[in-house]
C-alpha cells in the first residue's frame, strides 16, 4: 500500500547543508546550480569530491612521469618530467624546447614562476633560471649540489635549499647578483642538508633537515630537536607548511610518537591530532596551504587529506585520484589546486553546479526535490525523505505542510500544500491510493 502523510514543518534555526558529489543522472544524485564569481582559491565548503576534477594518468600516456609543477606570470602551467620541461597548451602537456636554448633534459627536482616573469629550475644538480629566451646559470661548474626547494619571499628575493652542499658551505642560499648566498654553520644553522622550505606571515623563513630549522637574517633557531636521535625519523622533517595566523605544520619522515603530522600553535609544538586525522599514523612528503587557509596533505600510500575550520575531508584512488603516492601540491593564479601523484596530474577546480550524492548524505537515490521559501530543501529518495537548508536567513520563520507520498515502489514524492508544488516524480498523485497522516 502506498501512503500519503501531511507534516507539518517549522523553521527556527537555519542548518548549513552539505552539497555534493558529481554523477551522470538526477536517479544518481542531487544536482545544485549556485552562483560563482571568479575566485582566488577553492570553496572550503565542499567536499574534494564536489569540485570538478581532471586527470591526466601516466598509464595513458596522458603526461610523462613528473617531479614538479608551477605557472609563470604570463599563465603558461610548467612541468618537470623525466622527459625534459614540459609546457601546458591548455589541453595537454607539449615539450618546450626552443631551438638553441640548450635546456636541462631530466632531473628536475623544483620548479618556480617568480613575479618577474622568470622560471627557475631546480635540477639535482644546479639551479638555473629561465627569463626573456636566455638561460642562466647560478651555481658553479664543480658545484654538484643538488636543488630541494625554491621560494621566492614577500620582497622578491630567491631563496633555495640544497642537500650534498660544498664543505664549508650551507644548506639554506640566497640568489645574489650572479650567484648564491649560502649561510650554515657560522651563521647558526647546525645541520649539512635542507628539505621543505616556506616564509611565514612574519618574514622567517623555516625549512626542513634532520630537525626543523627557523631562520631570519642574523637569527637562527631549530625545533623539532628530538627527532635527530629517533632511529625511525627518516631524513628528518621532509615539508613544513605555514598559515596565515602563525600556525605551522612540519612532516616528518617516519610515523609514530613523536613523527609524522607535527602542529605549531600557541607557541608549542604537539601531535597534529583532529577528529578524522591522527597526523602520528601520516606518513607524509608533502604539505600545502592555500589562500583560503586549507591544509592540503600528500601521503606516501593513502591519497590525500584537506583541513579546513578542523573538518577533514580525504581522496584517494578509489575517488578518482591518480594515484595514492602524492607528491607536491600546486595552486594557479585561477585558485584550482594542482597535484601530482605517482600515477599522474590531478586538478581541482570550482563550479557553477554542485552535486550532491550519498556520499555527501543523502539517504539514496534522488527521485523529487521541493524547494520552500525559506531556503529549505525537500529531497524525495528511494525509500527516505531529506532536508537540508541551502541559505542562513535567522529570523525568519515559515510554516508549511509537506505532503510526502511514499510508492509501491518506494519512491519518493513530495509538494507543498500552500501553493500545490509537485516536484518530479515517477508515480503522480492522481494515479496513487493512499491513507493521510498528521504529523505535528
Amino acid at each position: 500500500m502506498t501512503a500519503l502523510a501531511i507534516r507539518r514543518f517549522s523553521r527556527r534555526a537555519p542548518i548549513k547543508v552539505s552539497i555534493a558529489r558529481s554523477c551522470v543522472a538526477l536517479g544518481a544524485c542531487l544536482v545544485v546550480a549556485v552562483l560563482c564569481s571568479p575566485a582566488s582559491a577553492l570553496d572550503p565548503s565542499r567536499h574534494i569530491s564536489q569540485y570538478g576534477h581532471t586527470v591526466w594518468r601516466i598509464q595513458d600516456g596522458a603526461i610523462d612521469p613528473a617531479a614538479e609543477i608551477t605557472q609563470t606570470a604570463d599563465g603558461y602551467l610548467w612541468l618537470g618530467s623525466t622527459n625534459g620541461l614540459l609546457r601546458f597548451d591548455g589541453v595537454k602537456f607539449v615539450p618546450y624546447a626552443p631551438p638553441g636554448l640548450n635546456l636541462p633534459t631530466r632531473g628536475f627536482t623544483f620548479l618556480l614562476g617568480a613575479r618577474d616573469g622568470s622560471l627557475w629550475l631546480g635540477m639535482r644538480r644546479g639551479l638555473s633560471r629561465l627569463k626573456d629566451g636566455k638561460l642562466q646559470v647560478y651555481t658553479k661548474p664543480d658545484d654538484y649540489s643538488g636543488i630541494s626547494k625554491i621560494l621566492e619571499d614577500h620582497e622578491g628575493t630567491i631563496w633555495i635549499t640544497r642537500y650534498n652542499a660544498p664543505r664549508g658551505e650551507g644548506p639554506l642560499c640566497r640568489v645574489e647578483g650572479n650567484g648564491l648566498h649560502c649561510y650554515g654553520e657560522a651563521d647558526g644553522i647546525p645541520v649539512r642538508y635542507g628539505l621543505g622550505l616556506k616564509e611565514d606571515k612574519s618574514g622567517n623563513i623555516w625549512f626542513g633537515s634532520t630537525v626543523l630549522c627557523r631562520w631570519r637574517q642574523g637569527s637562527a633557531k631549530t625545533y623539532l630537536n628530538e627527532i635527530r636521535k629517533h632511529k625511525d625519523a627518516g631524513d628528518g622533517v621532509y615539508d613544513v607548511a605555514a598559515g596565515s595566523s602563525g600556525e605551522v605544520w612540519a612532516a616528518i619522515d617516519g610515523v609514530g610518537r613523536d613523527l609524522g603530522i607535527r602542529h605549531f600553535s600557541g607557541g608549542k609544538w604537539a601531535a597534529y591530532v583532529i577528529p578524522g586525522l591522527d597526523g602520528t599514523t601520516v606518513l607524509s612528503h608533502a604539505l600545502f596551504v592555500d589562500r583560503n587557509q586549507s591544509l592540503w596533505i600528500g601521503t606516501e600510500q593513502n591519497g590525500l587529506y584537506r583541513v579546513h575550520d578542523g573538518m577533514v575531508d580525504h581522496y584517494g584512488n578509489t575517488d578518482g585520484l591518480s594515484g595514492n603516492s602524492v607528491g607536491p601540491f600546486f595552486e594557479d593564479h585561477e585558485g584550482n589546486i594542482w597535484v601530482l601523484t605517482a600515477g599522474g596530474l590531478d586538478m581541482f577546480r570550482d563550479t557553477p553546479v554542485v552535486n550532491y550524492s550519498m556520499r555527501e548524505g543523502l539517504s539514496a537515490s534522488t527521485y523529487s526535490i521541493l524547494a520552500l521559501r525559506d531556503d529549505s530543501l525537500w529531497i524525495g529518495n528511494e525509500g527516505a525523505v531529506d532536508s537540508s537548508f541551502l541559505a542562513e536567513q535567522p529570523s525568519v520563520r515559515h510554516e508549511y505542510y509537506i505532503l510526502i507520498l511514499r510508492s509501491i515502489a518506494s519512491h519518493v514524492s513530495i509538494l507543498m500544500d500552500k501553493e500545490f508544488a509537485l516536484a518530479t516524480s515517477s508515480n503522480p498523485i492522481g494515479h496513487c491510493g493512499c491513507e493521510l497522516e498528521s504529523f505535528d
